[in-house]
């Protein structure tokens, strides 16, 4: 015990406690700004100046999903689009086995290169009125859940964060060594 009555040796587990209060103390509060933001992914960005939450990435990349297969149900009945709609499907089910949010944005950008390739094929096959309102239906759901993404708030939040918090001493040295998982852009 005379280990701890030397001045020096309490000095350093002074400091070592300290420091590990702090760490500690990081990946409560920075851990919890970064699982905020992901949940916003999820759940949509409040605005502040619009006053409500903004669509979340999430819903549109359902909806993405969905109307790609629906775009994939209507090329099904010409066989020479097969490649087109095989293409499709793979991305489609490239976004839904996706789990980070790097991945389901990659996965979201191949989605949509895949149906850009398709919808102008579609549209020279179909004579139904019906089956055309459909596919006008899905390509303009492709496009608008597009834009709903760009302004979702989602990157801003993620920008805001990084330069905010993560960018400020000593969290910048510190939120690695805690272990805190920095959100990703999308």
């Amino acid at each position: 015990m005379s280990v701890f009555k030397n001045r020096r040796t309490a000095v350093i587990i002074t400091v070592i406690l300290c420091l590990l209060a702090l760490v500690i103390g990081v990946r409560r509060s920075v851990g919890r700004q970064a699982a905020d933001i992901l949940e916003q992914f999820e759940s949509g960005v409040r605005s502040s100046s619009a006053g409500y939450t903004l669509p979340s990435v999430s819903a549109q990349l359902e909806a993405r999903s969905n109307a790609s297969l629906g775009l994939i149900s209507l090329a099904a009945q010409y066989g020479e689009l097969s490649e087109k709609s095989d293409a499709v499907r793979r991305a489609r089910e490239a976004l839904l086995d996706a789990g980070s949010v790097t991945a389901r944005s990659e996965a979201n950008a191949a989605l949509g290169s895949a149906c850009d390739a398709l919808v102008p094929l579609l549209e020279q096959q179909l004579t139904d009125a019906d089956k055309i309102s459909a596919q006008k239906d899905y390509a303009g759901i492709m496009s608008n859940t597009a834009r709903l993404i760009e302004t979702s708030g989602y990157n801003e939040l993620v920008s805001d964060f990084r330069s905010n918090v993560l960018g400020l001493f000593p969290v910048n040295v510190l939120y690695r060594i805690a272990g805190v998982t920095v959100p990703d852009y999308f």
